[in-house]
């Protein structure tokens, strides 16, 4: 497994602007595992765990549609996803699954209040993909009904 330094999740995107210290906390009180190829990361209806970063992989995102399966989007290395700070989602509307051995590392849905708490601009880090990824699934959506 590839190990998770606070420089490594500096080089996300999202997460530049967070100081070391507290990547440090998220990595030191986050699970890290593998997700076997055509395993579930998150199953329709059920509770979302928590919030995931790939460290390594690929993930297909979709919904199951009377006509068959509706893909969403790929997640690949360095994606965040799962559930947020201060989001509503707590039981999985879709589906995601592995389309090869991959490594995760997940932050249980149940420290988020700590996180928020203590943890300011690792929080609004976080807030801000919740917000892209509002943003981006009302686009793919206004899309797909024209």
């Amino acid at each position: 497994m590839q190990t998770v330094t606070p420089e490594w999740l500096k080089a996300i995107d999202a997460l530049k602007d967070v100081p070391l210290d507290q990547l440090q906390w998220l990595i030191d009180n986050s699970s890290h595992y593998i997700v076997p190829d055509g395993a579930y990361l998150v199953e329709v209806g059920k509770p979302i765990e928590g919030t995931f970063i790939v460290v390594n992989g690929k993930f297909r995102l979709f919904f199951m549609q009377q006509n068959g399966i509706k893909e969403i989007t790929t997640i690949e290395t360095k994606a965040i996803t799962g559930y947020l700070p201060f989001s509503r989602g707590i039981i999985a509307n879709s589906t995601t699954i592995a389309l090869r051995d991959s490594q995760v590392m997940r932050f249980a849905r149940e420290r988020a209040d700590e996180l928020i708490r203590t943890h300011f601009e690792l929080t609004q880090a976080l807030v801000h993909v919740m917000s892209s990824r509002v943003r981006d699934f009302t686009a793919l959506v206004q899309q797909n009904e024209i």
